[in-house]
C-alpha cells in the first residue's frame, strides 16, 4: 500500500538523515539509528508492534555469541599466540608470511568478527617487519583484504550476512549459504592475492628478502607468551571449531545444538 506524500518525505527525510549522521563520523552510529527508529514511531510511520517485529532477533543472537566467542579468543591470547606461531614457523620469511598471513587473516574472518581478527593480526605484523626493517605497509594491505573477502565466505563471517541469511525472505541454511559464497570468496581470494603478489613482486623478493638475509637472529616472542590465562586457554581454543560445526551440523540457524564437552567464554 502506498503511503501518503507527507508520510514518504518523512521516511525519506529520516533515511537520509540517519545515513547523514553515519557517514559524518560526528554522531554515534547505534544513537543515529535510535534516533531515526524513534522518529519514524514518534510521526506515526509505524507502531511500537510494527517497530518491534522489524528486528532480526536471530541475527542479534548469532552476532551476540559471535562477539562472546572473539571476546574469548581475545582475553585468552588466541589472536597473538596464532599469528606468532606462523611467523616463527617460517622464520618471518617475507614471501611466505605475505602468501600465509592472509590466508589466516582470511580463515580467522571467515569464522569471527573480521574487526576483531584485523585488530589484533595487524598489530603483530607491524611489530614482527619493523623488528626486521621491512616496510609492514603491503602486509597489512593484503591482510585487510583478505580479511574482508574472508568475511563473505560463511553466514557468519559478517554482520551484513547473518542478517541477509536469516532473513525469511531467503531462508537459507548455513551450508546453502556456504556453498553460495564460499567459492566466491576462494576466487576473489585468488585473485586479489595474485594481483597483489605481482604489485608487490619487486619489493619481496628484492628490498624484504635483502634485509631478511642480512639480520640477525629473529627476536621474537615464544607464543606461549601470548598466552594470557593457560587454565582456560586451550578450552577457549576449542571455542571456535566447535561454534563452526554446530553451525555446519545444524540445518539452520536458528537453534544451536548443545554439545557436552569443555565450556567457552570463562565459565567456570
Amino acid at each position: 500500500m502506498a503511503l501518503p506524500t507527507a508520510l514518504t518525505v518523512i521516511v525519506v527525510g529520516v533515511f537520509f538523515g540517519v545515513y547523514g549522521l553515519i557517514l559524518s563520523d560526528r554522531f554515534h552510529k547505534p544513537s543515529a539509528a535510535v534516533l531515526g527508529a524513534t522518529l519514524m514511531v514518534g510521526t506515526g510511520v509505524l507502531s511500537e508492534t510494527d517497530l518491534v517485529s522489524a528486528i532480526n532477533w536471530t541475527a542479534l543472537g548469532v552476532l551476540l555469541g559471535m562477539f562472546i566467542i572473539a571476546s574469548s579468543l581475545r582475553e585468552a591470547g588466541f589472536f597473538q599466540w596464532m599469528g606468532l606461531r606462523l611467523a616463527r614457523s617460517v622464520d618471518a620469511h617475507p614471501v611466505l608470511m605475505y602468501v600465509l598471513l592472509p590466508l589466516l587473516t582470511a580463515g580467522m574472518a571467515s569464522l569471527l568478527d573480521i574487526v576483531t581478527v584485523a585488530l589484533f593480526i595487524v598489530p603483530l605484523t607491524v611489530e614482527v617487519f619493523d623488528g626486521l626493517g621491512i616496510d609492514p605497509i603491503p602486509f597489512v594491505i593484503a591482510e585487510v583484504l583478505a580479511a574482508n573477502v574472508g568475511g563473505i565466505a560463511t553466514m557468519v563471517g559478517d554482520p551484513t550476512n547473518v542478517i541477509i541469511g536469516s532473513s525469511p525472505l531467503v531462508k537459507l541454511s548455513f551450508n546453502q549459504f556456504l556453498f553460495n559464497t564460499a567459492p566466491i570468496a576462494l576466487a576473489i581470494l585468488a585473485v586479489n592475492s595474485s594481483i597483489l603478489y605481482l604489485r608487490n613482486h619487486g619489493f619481496l623478493h628484492r628490498d624484504a628478502m635483502r634485509r631478511h638475509r642480512e639480520r640477525g637472529p629473529l627476536q621474537l616472542p615464544h607464543p606461549s607468551s601470548a598466552i594470557k590465562d593457560r587454565g582456560l586457554f586451550p578450552r577457549r581454543s576449542l571455542c571456535s571449531p566447535r561454534h563452526s560445526t554446530s553451525r555446519l551440523s545444524h540445518p539452520r540457524l536458528r537453534v544451536v545444538p548443545v554439545e557436552r564437552g569443555p565450556r567457552c567464554a570463562g565459565q567456570n
